[in-house]
């Protein structure tokens, strides 16, 4: 019999975090991530598929392996803490990186190289050459900075892990030559080399590797939101300028027919626009090759075309760029989450089933099969209830969404029911399995959720909610609502609660503004004051175009759309969960919210987890989320 779905269910799922072909495209390297939950930390263990046997095997079994690649056709290498002495430096902050070389057909990992770079990735150039990307202090009083933190440069922190606190701190690209034990500087002491964009945006070399391109630029004050792009010559060992970059976020780059090409997000119109453009490999303007509806993703070269991973809806078509025109290839069921790739004539990626978790994947006469089993054991072992679609009818055209039903409903009782709004707000919701969805599930609430105005993958104008957050989105979330309690008749209307992160905490703190028919909410890593924020996040560019306004220019229009104006109206029990090293949604979103309410007489609490940012929380943290949401709803909602 299966077992219903707990708060420390989700740290024993595994899944497949990344998969690269080796050179001679015999064999490819995956990662499975997992959890240690009794020691409160995340896992990595290093795998190989042989595509002549189409058979797994694993390779590290510590679970201290990092993201890995191919040093040649027979070894891989990869980052790790191997060693009692190697820990304990570690532990004491020394800032240095190791990188290991593992023979795939038998061996031990041995110590390749290590470099004095904290948090350091590589690309190698060849068995002798590598680049190095990791983070650089050019700051004053450098030993000091426990005591003392100086702040002249805007953003002086950022939502990045690695980062922290940024002043005066970048992103640097060095060239390390093993054979010479040789570490040598490419860019600037305080030129950032962009390595973790908002869309997971890296350097990346030529096919040939005998050029790096990537995005950058010196600054001594204030960083542009978008950057040029820059060339790297190996053997000349000369940087130069590809082109000026006025207006895209890049997602993914390529060589191709003469030219470099990227994907990009427009910056300047909310990430509403994503685009396909080029420039001549000698430099010089781009040009916007084409600007399809669908968001894409990632790209690869096939050939004489273009294939890209979409996103249309709940699903993610392979599409083929040809001529000018995009033709789909294959719409398979497990969702495509990551670069799409080639090994020997077949195109595999990571993606997942609707209740399943990350698989090494393939497409197969256009359908998508599964090559791993990674999880198995945890997806047999918990009852997931599989969320129903629906279409809901909203004064602004359809919204799409989908419901969960209790663990062993039955369909002569009455259930509460949560309501959840996801963050962004351009991301999106599918069938995809959520163990926080499915553990309210697992103790008899029903769930639903939906896509409003402002998710991504329903084209450019329906994304776009520049200045209107809180009307449109607030409007198709309600009628979502409603048409989920017709539909569903055995959901108390009286048993209503909200919950959500980021912009899904924005959500929730907007809603128990401006209606009184939710009896508790949960609000998560939330936004309370548009004109706080835009001084204290990370994103204050976000700030300005999605409010079309700064403080100094236009604080009404900011203070109209902030749920702060509207506390006088919640009279909602409210949960607030904020993390004390988020510098997307700081803390003080939160505090304002709580502060008020309490004042006001109105029941709130705020669980602040700590060391924790926007994206990031140890499994035992995620964990007392889970339970002291369900236990915030059981108390007002039971």
């Amino acid at each position: 019999m299966k077992k219903i779905f707990d708060e420390a269910a989700f740290a024993q799922a595994k899944s497949v975090s990344f998969a690269k072909a080796s050179p001679d495209e015999s064999k490819i390297l995956y990662g499975v991530s997992g959890f240690d939950y009794e020691n409160d930390k995340g896992l990595g263990w290093l795998w190989l598929f042989d595509l002549a046997k189409n058979t797994s095997r694993q390779l590290t079994f510590d679970g201290e392996s990092g993201s890995g690649d191919w040093l040649d056709d027979g070894t891989v290498f990869f980052t790790g803490l191997r060693g009692k002495a190697i820990k304990e430096a570690v532990e004491a902050k020394d800032p240095f990186t190791v990188f290991y070389a593992l023979p795939i057909d038998g061996g031990e990992a041995r110590e390749l190289f290590r470099v004095p770079v904290a948090g350091a990735s590589a690309l190698v150039i060849d068995s002798d050459r590598f680049l190095i990307f990791g983070l650089y202090d050019a700051g004053e009083h450098k030993e000091e900075r426990e005591l003392v933190t100086i702040y002249d440069e805007y953003p002086y922190h950022c939502n990045d892990d690695a980062f922290g606190m940024t002043n005066k701190r970048r992103n640097r690209i060095w060239l390390y030559t093993l054979s010479k034990d040789k570490l040598e500087p490419i860019t600037s002491e305080l030129f950032h080399a962009q390595q973790r964009l908002r869309f997971g945006y890296q350097p990346f070399l030529s096919k040939d590797r005998k050029r790096l391109y990537f995005v950058g630029e010196e600054f001594t004050s204030h960083m542009n939101r978008t950057q040029p792009v820059w060339v790297y010559d190996v053997e000349t060992k000369k940087v130069r300028k590809l082109f000026d970059n006025d207006r895209y976020l890049l997602i993914d780059g390529f060589e191709f027919k003469n030219r470099v090409w990227f994907v990009g997000t427009s910056a300047t119109l909310e990430f509403c626009s994503t685009d396909l453009i080029s420039v001549d490999k000698a430099g010089g303007s781009y040009r916007i090759e084409v600007q399809p509806q669908p968001s894409l993703h990632y790209a690869l070269v096939d050939g004489d075309r273009i294939l890209t991973a979409s996103g249309d809806r709940e699903k993610t078509p392979i599409c083929a760029y040809q001529d000018k025109q995009f033709t789909t290839i294959a719409e398979p069921h497990i969702k495509v989450e990551s670069r799409l790739f080639k090994a020997g004539g077949r195109l595999f990626y990571v993606g997942r089933e609707a209740i399943g978790v990350r698989q090494l994947s393939e497409i197969v006469d256009n359908k998508a099969v599964a090559l791993t089993d990674v999880g198995r054991d945890y997806l047999k072992s918990y009852s997931f209830q599989k969320p129903k679609a629906m279409i809901a009818k909203s004064p602004h055209g359809e919204v799409q969404g989908w419901v969960i039903k209790p663990h062993e409903s039955k369909p002569d009782q009455s259930y509460p029911a949560i309501l959840c709004i996801h963050g962004g707000p351009q991301s999106a919701y599918s069938d995809s399995l959520d163990p926080y969805m499915q553990h309210f599930a697992a103790h008899g609430y029903y769930v639903f959720f939906c896509n409003p105005h402002g998710s991504s993958n329903y084209g450019r104008e329906f994304m776009d909610i520049d200045d209107k957050y809180g009307t449109i989105d607030f409007d198709d979330i309600m009628a979502f609502t409603d048409a989920v309690l017709a539909k569903y008749p055995m959901i108390d209307p009286k048993r209503l609660g909200v919950t959500g992160g980021s912009y899904g905490g924005y959500m929730t703190n907007w809603v128990i503004g401006h209606t009184e028919r939710f009896g508790a909410a949960v609000s998560m890593v939330s936004i309370s004051n548009w004109i706080s924020m835009f001084g204290t996040t990370d994103v204050a560019f976000f700030v300005q175009d999605g409010q079309k306004g700064n403080p100094w220019d236009h604080p009404e229009n900011m203070w109209e759309h902030s749920p702060l104006k509207y506390i006088d109206k919640v009279k909602t029990p409210t949960l607030f969960c904020q993390n004390n090293e988020d510098y997307r949604c700081p803390v003080e979103q939160a505090e304002q919210m709580l502060t008020s309410m309490l004042i006001r007489g109105v029941d709130a609490k705020m669980l602040l987890f700590h060391k924790a940012s926007h994206g990031r929380m140890t499994p035992k943290q995620t964990a007392i989320r889970m339970r002291e949401a369900l236990a915030w709803f059981d108390k007002y909602l039971g």
